[in-house]
């Protein structure tokens, strides 16, 4: 039994006991073999091609003294063989996300100033622009144009042995609550993080075949996609895109058997395959009766045809990055697949906890990782262990305040129920206190108007001049469909007075405005709620100029 339920404390619980698991000392091991490691657009690449080209690029950079090495680029093989490099090399990594402007660029070089910055040749001009904002002249290495060092090839297995305290990576986080903040990840987080899901919950393997999709610059694609396969020997398939036709493409022909993505990809993918099923009788009985029995072999007899369409070989979807939509778990569950949601963040590298195979509650984020200790307090969701950061780069005041008496206070609600999953109902910081004393969750708005509303495809909520506030993006799509437009009349009748009707008076919607854009988001489909009143100004503002 993977779970311990002496790793979950609540507040005035005195016995602090370390979980069933420990491991120390951390070296990462690359076995020298003709097994595929990656396979991407340009071709394939065996683990022993994968330790050969790490050596020759830790001999580039070790060629001059560093201690930093920045990647900006997209996902690409050579960012692999720069990370394993500058580890070999001694140096902290630090991941740059390759969509950024050059401002944000230049902010992040600012802060932590890595001596060699390595970018493909498609993100040089974005980098070269934020270089003018710099106070120091790094070295700019292009993948396209790097020459490495001749006679530079690994003979046998390829070990790296670093201390656990040693700082792997600084990435920095998504930014939701305003600038972006180094988060300092060491070794020891980097194992606790691989070790969990390749020991304590076995969802890689040798034999399996990963999909990386998202950009590994963030730990949650960097860890599941690129550092826990490659740990196990298993084989990362790079797909070429994003785009639909590409990922089934990769499916089919790789066989990949984990897919890692986030819920705004789950759920596109499933509203495809429900508009699907609504078009055939015997599909609608089919899908009544698999939710119903709740039984994964005869989910997969019965949908077939939907498993084979992407590759026939995927034995786990894994989520995180935020939270799915219960609905959406519960539908691919009764289409016979292993959805496994998880619950973490960058500064945890990030798991805190993780859904073992075949144990999925709707709902529930799993069970509380090996090497992690989770304790309640006043609502929030406090953890510490082998998971936590060892702090932000060069900010001991905003450390300090997130990491107190060893403890990381997570900023999330929730509670462990007593099977040992975690849940987690809200953020704290996003809870909306308004003039009379109550407390909102926001989300839970948010949920209640997207699951019972067809017509909103986006929505955030916020306190604003007072007042409960609905930020909507209307699903265009579906109106056209039932005939219907998208008019502030039909949605302060059908949509948000039906949803106050519904509801207790402190939760009711006073105002909304409808936008025709994507709501403000992060990478991985979390709002970025600081930016909601700003947006909101900006509305009124060019509402007042056309008036």
């Amino acid at each position: 039994m993977f779970y311990d339920r002496s790793a979950i404390l609540d507040e005035d619980d005195e016995s602090l006991s370390g979980s069933p698991f420990s491991w120390y000392g951390t070296m990462i091991c690359l076995k020298r073999s003709d097994a595929l490691a990656l396979i991407s657009k340009d071709g394939t690449v065996t683990y022993a091609e994968l330790c050969t080209m790490i050596s020759r690029y830790s001999a580039l950079i070790s060629s001059t003294p560093c201690t930093k090495v920045a990647i900006f680029s997209e996902n690409r093989p050579e960012w692999v063989y720069i990370m394993y490099a500058g580890w070999e090399s001694g140096c902290t990594v630090v991941p740059i996300d390759y969509m950024s402007p050059a401002d944000e660029v230049a902010y992040i070089l600012a802060d932590c100033k890595p001596e060699k910055i390595f970018c493909s040749r498609r993100k040089l001009p974005e980098l070269e622009q934020s270089l003018s904002a710099l106070s120091y002249v790094p070295e700019i290495l292009v993948f396209e144009e790097c020459l490495l060092p001749p006679g530079a090839n690994a003979s046998g297995d390829h070990f790296l042995e670093r201390d656990d305290d040693d700082t792997a990576l600084i990435i920095y986080t998504s930014g939701t609550t305003g600038s972006p903040k180094g988060a300092m990840i060491s070794f020891a987080n980097i194992s606790a993080n691989v070790r969990a899901v390749s020991e304590a919950a076995p969802i890689f393997t040798p034999e399996s075949r990963v999909l990386v999709l998202l950009p590994i610059h963030h730990v949650l694609p960097l860890g599941g996609t690129i550092l826990a396969p490659l740990f196990v020997g298993a084989c990362c398939v790079f797909s070429p895109s994003i785009g639909s036709k590409d990922i089934l493409e990769t499916l089919r022909r790789n066989g990949v058997t984990v897919v890692v993505a986030v819920p705004r990809f789950y759920s596109m993918l499933i509203k495809g395959i429900r508009e699907r099923i609504q078009e055939s009788f015997l599909a609608r009985t089919f899908f009544a009766l698999a939710k119903k029995v709740d039984n994964p072999t005869l989910s997969k007899f019965l949908f077939k045809k939907v498993h084979e369409r992407f590759g026939g070989k995927i034995r786990f979807l894994v989520c995180g990055g935020a939270a799915i939509d219960d609905d959406v778990a519960r539908d691919f569950k009764a289409l016979g697949f292993d959805m496994l949601t998880g619950y973490g963040m960058t500064e945890t590298a990030p798991l805190i906890s993780f859904t073992h195979p075949g144990t999925l509650r709707v709902g529930a984020s799993g069970y509380v990782c090996p090497a992690v200790e989770v304790r309640i307090v006043e609502g929030e969701i406090t953890v510490r262990g082998r998971h936590v950061m060892k702090g932000y780069y060069n900010r001991p005041e905003e450390t300090a305040a997130i990491i107190r008496d060893g403890w990381l206070h997570t900023g999330d609600l929730g509670f462990v129920d007593e099977d040992g999953f975690l849940f987690v109902t809200g953020r704290k910081k996003d809870i909306i206190v308004l003039s009379n004393g109550k407390n909102i969750n926001p989300e839970e708005i948010e949920a209640k108007l997207l699951a019972g509303f067809a017509a909103v495809k986006e929505v955030a909520v916020c306190l604003y001049n007072g007042m409960l506030h609905a930020i909507i993006l209307p699903d265009f799509e579906k109106l056209e469909e039932s005939g219907k437009r998208p008019t502030e009349e039909f949605f302060r009748h059908e949509v948000i007075g039906e949803y106050n009707h519904r509801v207790a008076s402190a939760k009711k919607i006073m105002k909304f405005t409808l936008v025709q854009d994507e709501l403000p988001k992060t990478r991985l489909g979390k709002i970025r709620r600081f930016q909601l009143p700003e947006l909101l100004a900006l509305i009124a503002e060019a509402e007042r100029k056309e008036k």
